[in-house]
């Protein structure tokens, strides 16, 4: 409403108690102008409604079955060798493979789904910890990443990366289980040696046979990675192909595969690994992996093993 002061010093307009009062006369015309008259009423000015700020929009969660994360900061080789993973051994679409270069991109990256099925975490490891970017933590720091934050449900984690499965101190044990209890995750395996891994092409050119392809193949029995295509399938596509290889080892050694098979002891095959199998709750499971910590810790070479945990809640 404009309306007349007492005074005619500082005439003000007012539009309610909401409103900026601001002199007469930077608003109006002429200064005569303070009120306008229409009979025994004056004009009635009405607020300007605020105006109503739009809503921003809610980031959906995504939902998924199978999704695999590995170093974004790594070789091309070594992303190659994941693509083939993700291709040939978990079976998920490129669109699944997740490179991250830090471990703010790692959480801000789970941080996208409500819930996910199955998690394949390949990145390089140490015992009871992983890495990116060169930098590696201990799997319970990593957990703390995530403390009062949104996290999603993850209900197994497949940790592919080098000795995650391996111990070296008591406290490696409450940091991979601080990990997954974060996830609500009821099942996770992980090695306990190196994993060494290694892309090879395959080239097909025109006249090439079945049999052909079956023979080149045949000198990596057994350490071409799970699902890898038949030469059938290789066949029908031609051209240039890749296949992955994969060892593990007990020592810090990524020489080649030998040709010569009878130098090929220390280069175990994921079928020699043993299935260690433990269930129980979380608390449960965090004993017993102890118990074998306290086993295994002066054995100068423990046995080649795979974790299989599943935890019941």
């Amino acid at each position: 409403m404009i309306e007349r002061t007492s005074g005619n010093e500082n005439p003000v307009l007012e539009y309610g108690n909401d409103a900026v009062q601001v002199p007469v006369n930077d608003v109006v015309q002429k200064p005569s102008d303070t009120a306008l008259g229409y009979g025994n009423s004056v004009l009635v000015a009405q607020a300007p409604k605020p105006t109503a700020k739009k809503k921003q929009p809610v980031p959906q969660l995504k939902k998924a079955a199978t999704i695999m994360i590995s170093d974004g900061t790594e070789s091309d080789n070594f992303k190659k060798f994941m693509g083939l993973f993700a291709s040939h051994t978990v079976k998920i679409q490129s669109s699944s493979l997740l490179f991250v270069n830090s471990w703010e991109e790692l959480v801000k990256k789970l941080q996208e789904y409500e819930h996910i099925e199955k998690l394949v975490l390949f990145t390089h490891g140490i015992p009871g910890g992983i890495g990116i970017g060169h930098e590696f933590e201990d799997l319970g720091v990593v957990a703390n990443r995530f403390k009062g934050q949104p996290t999603p449900k993850i209900k197994e984690i497949d940790f592919e990366g080098c000795n995650i499965g391996d111990f070296s101190e008591e406290s490696n044990v409450d940091g991979l289980v601080n990990f997954v209890d974060t996830f609500g995750t009821t099942k996770f395996s992980a090695w306990n040696k190196f994993h060494v891994d290694a892309p090879s092409d395959l080239i097909i050119p025109n006249g090439t046979t079945v049999q052909q392809i079956e023979g080149t193949l045949a000198k990596y029995k057994d350490y071409l990675i799970p699902g890898t295509p038949t030469p059938a399938e290789f066949l029908s596509k031609g051209g240039t192909q890749y296949f992955g290889l994969e060892w593990f080892r007990t020592d810090f050694n990524d020489e080649p595969l030998p040709d010569d098979a009878n130098k090929r002891r220390n280069y175990k095959k994921r079928q020699q690994a043993q299935i260690q199998s433990i269930k129980g709750t979380v608390k449960e499971v965090n004993q017993k992996l102890k118990i074998q910590w306290k086993t295994y810790k002066d054995n100068p070479e423990p046995p080649f093993q795979k974790l299989v945990i599943e935890i019941t809640r």
